[in-house]
């Protein structure tokens, strides 16, 4: 199974992503893609901070912040 999958917006996908939008005042291709997330039990990546904050109401959601390096002061080099 490759990173991008297709589904077809039915009409039940369409009534719970406008349910979703209207419930949590989300813009609806956000909705949209929540609704896939929440349907396929999933997880949200977006590079969208607004969009993962709006989608934690219903699914989890992560962004490009949550798999950033953080620095970590033990491994920083050290000078004499």
């Amino acid at each position: 199974m490759g990173l991008t999958t297709y589904y077809e917006l039915t009409g039940k996908r369409r009534g719970e992503a406008t349910e979703l939008a209207a419930k949590f005042k989300m813009r609806g291709m956000d909705a949209v893609v929540v609704q896939a997330a929440k349907e396929k039990k999933g997880t949200l990546i977006t590079f969208d901070e607004e969009t993962a904050a709006n989608a934690k109401v219903a699914v989890e959601a992560l962004t490009s912040k949550d798999f950033t390096r953080k620095p970590n002061s033990d491994n920083s080099a050290k000078t004499a």
